[in-house]
């Protein structure tokens, strides 16, 4: 039985639709699996203790890159440059951060004062944090190694592993613990670092030797990149820290459960993105421009179809994920949902200058978008509470957009190869929705009647271009991952 196991986790079929088709499973479940659990923790947490959870995931997501020199960006290059000693690379890299790591946490030991006040924590668990990083990086290290070469059905097993394990058993010890944040805490570190410490010496037992010159390339290629992924993370996390920092973890709690809604609109681009990404990779390449103004503009129109269905039914959302006394969160769920539009279409200029080496100029542009946010945050997150951090963030995300498309433009000049004029009426139109629906949250029946008029077009769309649906599945079936 378990040799079956093994060798069907083995066998894997470079196809490209099977692949995509795997990750974009693995990617529902797991987050449909957090979106369940969001309930249950929101009913069963205090307002003030899911702040505090907030802010502890908040703050793992902005250390890691800086606490790691986020090498894990250069797994995907080391691909074409060390293939037949890409596991030599990987233990070099995962050593090197936790190098990093742990000098981190040396610095913070010795001053323990400044970093409590900071992260709006107790030392024993930013001490649990950084442990929970050191072994993180192992597990994400190796879902890149395992995705870059096409090893989706081991990529996939032990995402569901760790993500199921975690989740199980943060709700079991917020059941039996006291204090019920540390029994969510200790649920979604133990089972991870468990698994990722398997994972870890996997890596170390398979290569052991680090390598000085893969060092010097991993942070020669990495470092221009850090603050990219920093600035993108504080842009997308900041605002829950900030919150608690400046209102307290009720309102880091009534924001997170509205972030967490409006997340299901960036869940579907990731999904959507495991076909895309490699499609969109292989047209630059072999310079199909036109092919990819074409797809571009049918993929954002389903994915701005798909935005407004979750504006509309927004309410019902909040209501399944927080209950009655989240509910005044909903008006602050269309300008993050347009975040997540903005960011959405800031992916395809981000991409181009990824595919064509301009990753110093990606850096300097999140770096504007994250700068421009803490310092409105700063100024309305005060005065206004976390309803000014969705603004904010929206503000954050047009910036980046903005900036990336005038970067490919004028720059790369390369703008031809997306229909402007098509983006601009997507985001005008899901602009005014947005708008809309404010207006409609107040009056049921008009909403009712707008979301039975949306299910009957979209119905209607579908039917009408099955056919365009199946031959562009059939492409990517069609074409084989070199």
């Amino acid at each position: 039985m378990l040799k079956r196991i093994r060798d069907f986790l083995q066998d894997d079929d470079l196809s490209i639709a099977k692949a995509a088709l795997y990750y974009m499973v693995c990617q529902i479940l797991v987050k449909g699996m957090s979106f369940i659990t969001t309930p249950i923790f929101s009913r069963i947490l205090s307002k003030e203790e899911y702040g505090n959870v907030s802010n502890f995931f908040a703050w793992q997501a902005l250390l890691l890159p800086l606490v790691t020199l986020d090498l894990r960006v250069t797994i995907n290059r080391s691909r074409y440059e060390m293939a037949e000693d890409n596991d030599s690379y990987l233990s070099t890299i995962l050593l090197t951060s936790n190098v990093i790591t742990i000098l981190a946490l040396i610095i913070i030991e010795l001053n323990q004062r400044f970093f409590v006040s900071l992260f709006s924590m107790d030392m024993k668990y930013i001490r649990i944090l950084l442990l929970y990083i050191i072994f993180q990086t192992a597990f994400d290290y190796q879902q890149i190694q395992y995705n870059i070469f096409h090893r989706y059905k081991l990529y996939v097993f032990y995402t569901m592993i760790s993500v199921f394990t975690s989740l199980a058993l943060s709700v079991v010890l917020v059941l039996l613990m006291d204090n019920r944040f540390e029994g969510r805490i200790y649920g979604g570190v133990i089972p991870a670092v468990i698994i990722d410490a398997i994972i870890y010496f996997g890596i170390l037992k398979r290569s052991y030797k680090p390598r000085l010159k893969y060092v010097k390339y991993a942070i020669n290629m990495a470092v221009p990149l850090i603050p990219s992924a920093l600035s993108s993370t504080i842009l997308s996390t900041s605002d829950r820290a900030m919150i608690t920092g400046f209102c307290g973890s009720e309102q880091t709690a009534l924001y997170s459960i509205a972030y967490s809604v409006s997340s299901i609109a960036g869940i579907i681009w990731q999904a959507l993105n495991q076909a895309w990404g490699p499609w969109l990779y292989d047209h630059l390449n072999e310079k199909k421009y036109a092919d990819i103004k074409k797809f571009s503009n049918k993929f954002s129109l389903i994915y701005g179809s798909l935005a407004v269905g979750i504006i509309l039914i927004s309410p019902e959302i909040v209501y399944f994920m927080g209950g009655k006394e989240y509910m005044e969160t909903v008006n602050v769920m269309p300008p993050v949902i347009l975040a997540m539009v903005f960011q959405f279409f800031y992916a395809f200029y981000f991409d181009t200058e990824y595919f064509y080496g301009e990753t110093y100029v990606i850096s300097i542009g999140t770096g504007i978008a994250a700068m421009v946010n803490i310092a409105l945050n700063f100024v309305f997150i005060p005065r206004y509470g976390y309803i000014a951090a969705a603004y904010t963030t929206m503000i954050g995300y047009l910036i980046m957009l903005i900036y990336h498309f005038l970067i490919v433009k004028f720059k790369l000049k390369k703008s031809y190869i997306y229909d402007t004029k098509y983006f601009i009426g997507v985001i005008t139109g899901l602009v005014m929705i947005q708008l809309m629906a404010i207006f409609i949250y107040q009056r049921r029946l008009i909403r009712y009647a707008i979301i039975i008029l949306y299910s009957i077009l979209l119905l209607l769309i579908i039917w009408r271009y099955r056919e365009s649906v199946k031959n562009f599945i059939e492409k990517f079936k069609n074409k084989k991952r070199g």
